[in-house]
């Protein structure tokens, strides 16, 4: 009997890994500096689901859920745990 992984848990994995990716080999203080700029786009996009404007000078990442793109973020019977 085959199980899936829910769609939850499989996003999750794809956004740790490609966190992963993202800060492989930077030293500390480049670590805190990329989770501060995280950080600010995170809350620019709070503000603007909230129907407020941000600063200007802060803009919201790309829509997109994966930096890989959108095809390879999409889920398939092949995430199937056995």
């Amino acid at each position: 009997m085959m199980t899936f992984e829910p769609k939850c848990v499989l996003w999750k994995r794809l956004g740790a890994e490609i966190v992963h990716e993202q800060i492989q080999g930077l030293s500390l203080s480049e670590e805190l500096e990329f989770w501060r700029k995280q950080t600010e786009k995170l809350k620019a996009t709070q503000q603007i689901a909230k129907g407020n404007l941000p600063d200007k000078s802060i803009q919201p990442p790309p829509a997109t859920l994966c930096s890989a793109g959108a095809d390879a973020c999409k889920t398939t019977n092949n995430n199937a745990i056995a």
